[in-house]
């Protein structure tokens, strides 16, 4: 009995471990915004383009574009500010949060909350 009690501490702890994880409610993008947004890992290419906002994300396979936001303060890790030029691309896994949609917005803008596995094109 004592075992079962165990195993299944065990197994609740990794699920709410996972599920932090998973929607990474403690992130710094989640703190900036109300309510907190659901945060997802996706693998994409981030790049500078002309407008505003400058710095986008694409996805392979898909023809829209996510902005890096707000604008002209973008929230990224300070490693990607340091990187990002507009002769370069990266590569890389986001965490990415959405800001929340503004009337008349065009473009859905996420901001970055983490980042792994870094590659400049």
């Amino acid at each position: 009995m004592a075992n079962k009690f165990l195993l299944l501490a065990l197994l609740t702890t990794s699920m709410v471990q996972a599920h932090e994880q998973a929607t990474n409610t403690s992130s710094a993008c989640a703190a900036k915004l109300s309510p907190r947004p659901v945060c997802t890992w996706k693998v994409g290419t981030m790049a500078v383009y002309n407008g505003t906002p400058s710095i986008r994300i694409k996805f392979r396979g898909v023809k829209k574009l996510i902005a890096v936001g707000p604008a002209e303060d973008e929230w990224m890790p300070d490693e990607l500010k340091k990187k990002i030029q507009p002769e370069t691309a990266i590569s890389a896994k986001f965490l990415l949060c959405p800001l929340p949609k503004k009337e008349r917005q065009l473009m859905s803008t996420v901001c970055i909350d983490a980042v792994k596995d870094i590659q400049e094109k």
